[in-house]
């Protein structure tokens, strides 16, 4: 998310449930997971933490985690009671104690971020569970938990303008040929936006717009490679030349996370 670079993609029937599809590598260790509530499996945090790694999740209302320590956002008369959406709360930063299988508990934290205004006036909160430590502060742990809309801006981009909305076959192969296709695609448009982020420093690239022009020149490419090397220096200079005319985002007055942005391209 950092890097904003598609590492790997797993790719299954959409009947299968997003925490069956999920596996951990190996070596977990000094990795941050953040997942949205699809993946919030008590047994799941209690691996990630046993591997050495971190988690951060958004937590489903059914888990009700049993408060054991409270920094800041609850009073300590709640202390033991379960965390409930009923709880009285401002800014929650505890630990509490989540239990894993029948017989097992583990203890991790739990931080309220404020999301949004209520009618009544009062923020309305997500809880985040994770492990990170104490010196890591709450708001911190906000920002942590909003680079996971990377993922999202990532499918809205793959069904608006790669079509992965539009399948048309039933066949598995076909199916997994486009989805493969669109993904190679994807990951081609952000090395072109790391590439123009190098050259023009200020000048922000719209992964929409370059995704698009990528995906109408790319068979025009592929066809002048094999024509010749002239042929296809010539394309890529058309092409190179419509990525700076409408590839650039169009608001260039709106802030932007350049720093964001890790990924460049060696010269």
């Amino acid at each position: 998310m950092l890097e904003d670079v598609l590492v790997s993609a797993h790719i299954t029937d959409a009947r299968r449930h997003d925490r069956k599809a999920f596996e951990l590598p190996a070596d977990r260790g000094g990795v941050l997971w953040i997942a949205d509530r699809g993946y919030a499996d008590h047994r799941l945090f209690a691996e990630i933490a046993d591997g050495g790694g971190y988690f951060l999740a958004r937590l489903k209302t059914s888990s009700l985690p049993t408060l054991a320590k409270i920094r800041s956002g609850v009073a300590m008369k709640h202390l033991d009671e379960r965390l409930t959406p009923d709880l009285p709360v401002w800014g929650v930063d505890v630990n509490a104690r989540f239990q894993v299988g029948r017989t097992k508990s583990r203890l991790f934290r739990v931080v309220g971020i404020p999301v949004a205004r209520c009618k009544n006036g009062d923020p309305g909160y997500i809880w985040l569970a994770t492990n990170l430590p104490d010196r890591v502060a709450a708001e911190t742990i906000g920002a942590f938990y909003r680079l996971r809309w990377a993922v999202e801006n990532l499918f809205r981009v793959l069904k608006s303008v790669g079509r992965l909305d539009e399948l048309r076959s039933g066949k598995p192969a076909v199916i997994r040929a486009f989805i493969a296709a669109t993904l190679v695609g994807w990951a081609l448009t952000q090395l072109i936006c790391a590439a123009m982020r190098t050259e023009r420093p200020r000048c922000e690239p719209s992964q929409y717009r370059v995704f698009a022009l990528m995906l109408a020149n790319l068979g025009s490419l592929v066809e002048a490679a094999a024509v010749g090397r002239r042929v296809l220096r010539e394309r890529l200079e058309t092409f190179r030349a419509a990525l700076w005319r409408e590839g650039v985002n169009p608001n260039p007055g709106r802030p932007y996370a350049r720093e964001r942005h890790l990924a460049t391209v060696e010269k």
